[in-house]
């Protein structure tokens, strides 16, 4: 099925695979009321929410003539979200991961840091964003077996780990695989293909290196 690399990371497919499962697993967190807690505690911890807010309602980006404040809230806002010395951040994200989600990636809170400050640009913006993690466009590698059909297994995959392992409370392998089965129109070897799919999905989770210079001591 190609959906994790055999024997490491080989090739430019295997690069891709590791792209793929890391976006699936940020856009199945994005909808965690841990996370959302944990943002919201973010934005608390440097003063961001009122700031956010106010420029949210004002939009003084829009505005030809903005007042002292607006230009003070979006020097706040961008020097906050562009600061280069994150590890105060990255130390606490890193106890949140562990804590928090009973997950050990090295490079998740790395992650979830990109993602919050994307969020608080978004709101303030009023417009809608993601994080989109995509492999490195140079990398010195064979080309590989790209991953199938755009990564839409891989991301099914880990959206099955998360529901099954890393939710709270998590859902049963049963309820995923009858949810599999009626998507597909199959009864057979449906709960087969849910369990293989969360160890495919694990196996590349796992294979993913923090390459981040703050790494959480």
């Amino acid at each position: 099925m190609h959906s994790r690399p055999v024997g490491g990371i080989s090739n430019r497919g295997d690069v891709e695979r590791l792209a793929y499962a890391c976006d699936a697993l940020i856009v199945a967190l994005s909808d965690d009321a841990r996370v959302r807690e944990t943002y919201a505690s973010w934005l608390g911890a440097h003063d961001l929410e009122p700031i956010v807010a106010r420029i949210g309602q004002r939009r003084p980006y829009d505005c030809p003539d903005p007042t002292p404040q607006d230009l003070n809230d979006i020097l706040k806002l961008k020097a906050m979200l562009g600061e280069s010395d994150s590890t105060d951040d990255l130390r606490a994200l890193d106890d949140f991961v562990r804590g928090g989600l009973h997950l050990s990636y090295s490079w998740l809170p790395a992650m979830l840091l990109a993602q919050f400050r994307m969020w608080a640009y978004a709101t303030a913006g009023g417009e809608r964003l993601r994080l989109g993690i995509r492999p490195p466009a140079q990398v010195d590698l064979p080309v590989g077996k790209r991953p199938r059909d755009g990564g839409r297994d891989i991301a099914r995959n880990v959206t099955w780990y998360y529901r099954a392992r890393v939710k709270a409370p998590p859902e049963s392998m049963g309820s995923l695989a009858k949810e599999y089965a009626a998507s597909v129109g199959r009864n057979n070897q449906a709960l087969s293909v849910v369990q293989n799919g969360i160890k495919q999905a694990i196996a590349l989770l796992d294979a993913v290196v923090n390459t981040s210079s703050h790494v959480p001591k």
